[in-house]
């Protein structure tokens, strides 16, 4: 356990950010393709997965909220 308030790298939000990002320049560069089918699958559920996290994150985010909304 870290005890000086740190995370491990691997946690950070922009090491993520930047894996997703050149992974996919890796995948554009030896033109990977998916098929249609594929896509559109992929598609609904990015989206229902962020209609998802966006409901559960104002569920649980309002009550903890510290401060009243003005």
């Amino acid at each position: 356990m870290h005890t000086d308030n740190s995370k491990r790298w691997y946690l950070s939000r922009g090491v993520i950010g930047s894996g997703v990002a050149i992974a996919a320049g890796v995948a554009s560069a030896f033109h990977f393709q998916i098929d249609g089918d594929l896509q559109s699958s992929l598609t609904d559920w990015l989206l229902s997965g962020g209609a998802l996290f966006g409901g559960a994150l104002a569920l649980w985010g309002r009550p903890k909220a510290s401060r009243k909304i003005g």
